[in-house]
């Protein structure tokens, strides 16, 4: 057994610190993989065809469990889509008699007039997070798959803003909207009073591995130039007027100018546990077998001691690989997200692919080097 400087055993330290610092703030539930539209990019390639498999009861257990536990008690309903469910908005009462705010990520489309009345009841503890990929029908609809999904959305989330209900907008940028951004930002956040967040990076999971999908992509040289040259110029614009907040942009510290300030995305294993639609506890909701637990289904306190988690609270600069553990800022994002890491080179330590190709192609930043003498590559 090894022993601390403190005279404590490495397990019993990892429950200490466990119980005094890794509370879990946030629960994520992918409530479904059951989904209306057909997305280019999906992850879990979800689809209409599949089937719910967790029931109202279990759900209700999971989310009655993390209110009792949880310090500052945060539930996102995710899928697939999470009004496929007739019971979304059930859970979404439930969860909220339990103080807990809920944040619903959708497609939009399936809401109408009746659920945009319930959901306003709850405005105090809601927030609605809808996925707009274009300022036209052509952009938006091509990438989602779906006639006229972007008309019956903006009138959605108009109604929604008249009901006064929080909004996020989600964008994914890609070779056919990379022109819209700003506009989506400026016509949504100025105009709508939205707040948006823009996710440059089309990982290769679901059916982002499909040629379909790599067709939009944009590579790492234009994502890096568009943020620079135009997104970060923008988000400056809205810095001198106090609504910078109001913007978020999904990718690793390293490509964040110094001036503009966001916190980290992703508290997996140590502040956030993910459900699948399968009812298994883990990194996240979309987690695949190897990184969820099933000994403990039912109970969110013990997957939370279990060593999978245990592992993944240990990750830092001294056991992440590539350029993640030679990279100033890894204890600030601990890898980014380990479920893609772990896709592409099946291992938990395995650097962020986004960031070991940029240091691959000499466009990751040396600034953010521990030691930029130091060799970084990781096949």
């Amino acid at each position: 057994m090894v022993m601390n400087y403190v005279g404590i055993s490495s397990e019993d330290f990892d429950d200490i610190y466990t119980l005094c610092f890794a509370r879990i703030k946030t629960l994520i539930i992918s409530l479904t993989h059951k989904c209306n539209f057909n997305c280019t990019h999906c992850l879990i390639g979800a689809n209409f065809r599949n089937k719910h498999l967790m029931k109202t009861d279990y759900l209700k257990l999971v989310i009655n469990q993390f209110s009792k536990i949880s310090t500052a008690r945060n539930i996102v309903f995710t899928g697939g889509e999470p009004f496929t469910r007739t019971d979304l908005i059930e859970l979404v009462e439930y969860s909220t008699e339990h103080k807990i705010f809920v944040n619903i990520d959708t497609n939009g489309f399936l809401l109408c007039d009746s659920l945009i009345e319930k959901i306003a009841s709850f405005k105090d503890y809601i927030r609605i997070t809808i996925s707009v990929d274009g300022l036209s029908s052509k952009t938006h609809d091509d990438f989602r798959r779906i006639k006229g999904a972007y008309n019956r959305i903006l009138r959605n989330i108009k109604s929604l803003r008249e009901a006064d209900v929080p909004v996020t907008i989600n964008t994914v940028l890609h070779k056919k909207n990379i022109n819209e951004i700003l506009g989506i930002i400026d016509f949504f956040v100025l105009e709508l009073g939205c707040s948006h967040s823009l996710i440059p990076i089309i990982s290769e999971l679901g059916r982002g591995k499909t040629e379909r999908a790599k067709k939009f992509a944009l590579s790492q040289k234009q994502i890096l130039l568009f943020l620079n040259k135009y997104y970060f110029v923008k988000f400056r614009e809205f810095k001198t007027v106090k609504k910078d907040k109001l913007l978020d942009v999904v990718i690793p510290k390293p490509f964040i100018p110094s001036d503009i300030h966001r916190s980290p995305k992703c508290d997996w294993g140590f502040g956030m546990i993910g459900l699948t639609a399968k009812g298994r506890f883990g990194i996240c909701q979309y987690a695949n077998e190897e990184l969820s637990t099933i000994k403990s289904n039912n109970n969110i306190i013990k997957a939370w001691h279990e060593d999978l988690f245990k592992t993944l609270r240990r990750i830092d600069t001294n056991n992440l690989k590539g350029v993640c553990g030679n990279c100033k800022y890894a204890s600030w994002c601990r890898g980014f997200c380990r479920l893609y890491a772990h896709e592409i080179y099946k291992d938990i330590f395995a650097p962020y692919p986004f960031c070991q190709d940029a240091y691959n192609n000499n466009l990751f930043p040396s600034t953010c080097l521990i030691n930029t003498k130091k060799e970084s590559f990781f096949f």
